[in-house]
């Protein structure tokens, strides 16, 4: 059975990697223009290579610290993911009103409206 400091060292583990993951790889992965889809895969190996190479290492390095330095490092862990995601957020927004800007202004993805047609074109005067 897990103890109160068993789940503390695992919650900073993974929120350490998360906080990895969204400040680093995924905007890497995001600007070479992969899609959620792909993306989502890549984490899924992300989070298994962690796991594979960093939580060992980690639960040794843990031992070193106490359960309120532990707390602390969770606490800031949080709230840089609370940054991260409030950003994408943010982001995710802006890009939707300039896509329904650009909607509203006939001008999405750089189309041309088509050439309107006269009702005289072909009669002549």
């Amino acid at each position: 059975m897990a103890t109160f400091r068993d789940d503390l060292i695992r919650t900073c583990f993974e929120a350490r990697r998360d906080v990895t993951w969204w400040e680093r790889v995924e905007p890497q992965l995001r600007d070479r223009g992969l899609d959620p889809a792909s993306i989502t895969g890549y984490r899924q190996a992300w989070n298994d290579q962690v796991e594979k190479t960093d939580w060992v290492p980690w639960q040794k390095e843990a031992q070193r610290f106490s359960n309120a330095v532990l707390e602390e490092m969770r606490t800031n862990h949080f709230d840089r993911l609370d940054v991260v995601m409030f950003r994408l957020m943010r982001d995710k927004a802006a890009s939707e009103r300039e896509k329904l800007q650009q909607i509203l202004n006939g001008t999405l993805d750089n189309e041309a409206k088509p050439p309107e047609h006269s009702r005289d074109q072909g009669r002549e005067m």
